[in-house]
Parts: C-alpha cells; sequence; structure tokens
C-alpha cells in the first residue's frame, strides 16, 4: 500500500488487463476526477477503508498525475503485459532521480501451466533477464532475490502432475481448485513464509522460489525517453 511521508510521495500500480492499470495515491488532490474501476471495488473498500487513499483508473502511457513519485510498486503487474520493456521505460519516466521501484514478477518459465493462462500471464521471468530488462530502462538494481521458496516445489509438482493428467477441466477451473485452502497445511506455509520474509527483510537472498522481488533505483535517463523527460519541472509533468 502506499503512503506520503516525510514528502515523499508514493504510487502502487495495480493491474488490469491490456495495460490498463489502477493507481493509489494519498496525494491526489491534482487530479481530475476518474470513476472509479467496478472491478476494483474491493481495492478501493480496502484501501479507503484503511487508509483513505483514492483509486484511479488510467493508463500509464497517458499518465493523469502532475507530479513524478519517490516510490513505485508494482506487485505482480508488469507479467501481464505484453509491451514490458516499454512499460519499465515509462514507470522509469515517473520517477524522480533517485526515485525507487519495488517490483515482484512470477518466477521461472519452467513453472509455465494452466495457472498463468488464467491469470493471463503473457510471461514468467529469470533473475538475469529481468534485471537486463530494468537496466536498460534505465534503473539500477540494488536487491534482487526469489522468494516464496517453500512453495516451490508443491508448486511444480502440483502443476506438472496435474498438467500431465490430461485434465478436460479449463485452466480458470483448474486454477480454482488450486486455491482450495487446508486449513492446517495453510498455517504451516503461513509459518515458513514469515520466516522467509523476515530473511528477505534483512537483505539476504534465497536460492529458489516461485517469484522474484526486486528494489531499483532510477539512475539514469534513457535517451529514448530523454525528451519526455524534459518536460518535468520542479517535480511535475507537463502534458501536451
Amino acid at each position: 500500500m502506499t503512503s506520503r511521508r516525510n514528502h515523499r510521495t508514493n504510487i502502487h500500480d495495480g493491474c488490469l488487463y491490456h495495460g490498463t492499470s489502477a493507481y493509489c495515491s494519498l496525494d491526489t488532490s491534482h487530479l481530475p476526477a476518474f470513476a472509479r474501476p467496478p472491478g476494483s471495488q474491493y481495492a478501493w473498500n480496502y484501501g479507503y477503508g484503511k487508509y483513505i487513499v483514492t483509486l484511479v483508473q488510467a493508463d500509464i502511457r497517458n499518465s493523469p498525475f502532475g507530479k513524478q513519485f519517490d516510490l513505485v510498486g508494482m506487485f505482480d503487474v508488469l507479467e501481464h503485459i505484453a509491451e514490458d520493456q516499454e512499460t519499465l521505460r515509462l514507470v522509469h519516466n515517473t520517477l524522480r532521480l533517485g526515485g525507487k521501484l519495488l517490483l515482484t514478477v512470477p518466477a521461472h518459465q519452467s513453472l509455465w501451466s494452466y495457472f498463468d493462462e488464467a491469470a493471463c500471464h503473457c510471461r514468467r521471468y529469470s533473475a538475469d533477464g529481468l534485471r537486463q530488462k530494468l537496466e536498460d530502462a534505465g534503473f539500477e538494481v540494488e536487491f534482487l532475490t526469489q522468494f516464496m521458496a517453500c512453495l516451490f516445489p508443491i508448486v511444480w509438482a502440483y502443476r506438472k502432475l496435474n498438467g500431465l493428467r490430461g485434465n478436460n477441466k479449463s485452466a480458470q477451473k483448474r486454477t480454482s481448485e488450486e486455491f482450495r485452502l487446508v486449513p492446517v497445511v495453510n498455517r504451516v506455509l503461513a509459518g515458513l513464509l514469515h520466516v522467509e520474509a523476515n530473511w528477505v527483510c534483512r537483505g539476504h537472498s534465497l536460492p529458489v522460489g516461485t517469484s522474484l522481488v526486486v528494489v531499483a533505483r532510477k539512475v539514469a535517463q534513457t535517451k529514448k525517453f530523454e525528451s519526455l523527460d524534459r518536460g518535468h519541472t520542479d517535480g511535475y509533468l507537463t502534458h501536451t
């Protein structure tokens, strides 16, 4: 969730399909009025009830925000967008110099399955491939690790075996069945993930996992987009 502390402005970029994004910002007094997206009603209720945020539906290629940000959060967003390299460059433009991107994506193309089809993923990522895309967009990767290590063997085995059985059910149906929770197993995994989260939060990496988490910092302008950045003055973006 985003916040505004010590005069810093942060944004959470949540994915809707086809590259459309739902933005959450605590500082939205400068924004035009936008209709709340019906598909994000849960996000709206959760955010408004706990953090008093404003939910805005927009396309990053035509951002409605009149300023650059110190922090952008993209959590399981990038894999849904076909033009991921272009999107990273556009995110780069929304950050002030030195601003940071906090990003999570699914890892390992070898884990591709009906789950990714149901979720409308375009791809899964390798650590090296994601690092290269970020560097090409003008970011410096400060921290990158796999996470959800305890889930990796379970996910790999379940999805591979389920795929080999020649199940005639739709990808959506099989994914729904996968999310049926066994309370005891769920508590055990939640405990393991809590330990893992503490480890990662201390700056340690994990050798395996079903996802990747990255902290990247804007360190340079990309030549392809530096003309766009000339429109930023005093932290604000001029629109034409």
